[in-house]
């Protein structure tokens, strides 16, 4: 179960959102996580936003990157948000 599911009605677009700490980052528990939400994200389009602490942006960035590269999603747009930069 995500942190943030958003849909608009009618539905055409989904928005997964999942906040992580620094310790959860890479942990087979968000590793399944990620690939579900990614998987999900494919069949019924939309996108993913990961929350992570500033100091966790580059582990984010390469987990996210991994495991949508290992779920052949790596058309999915996704994004990684921290408290300190702008979210595009």
């Amino acid at each position: 179960m995500p942190d943030v599911y958003a849909s608009d009605v009618p539905t055409t677009f989904r928005l997964i959102g999942e906040a992580k700490t620094i310790e959860d980052l890479e942990t087979p528990h968000t590793i399944l996580q990620l690939s579900a939400f990614f998987r999900h994200v494919t069949v019924c389009g939309g996108a993913l936003a990961v929350a992570v602490p500033w100091a966790a942006i580059g582990t984010a960035r390469r987990v996210v990157h991994d495991v949508a590269a290992a779920e052949g999603c790596g058309a999915v747009e996704y994004t990684i948000i921290d408290e300190i930069s702008p979210w595009h």
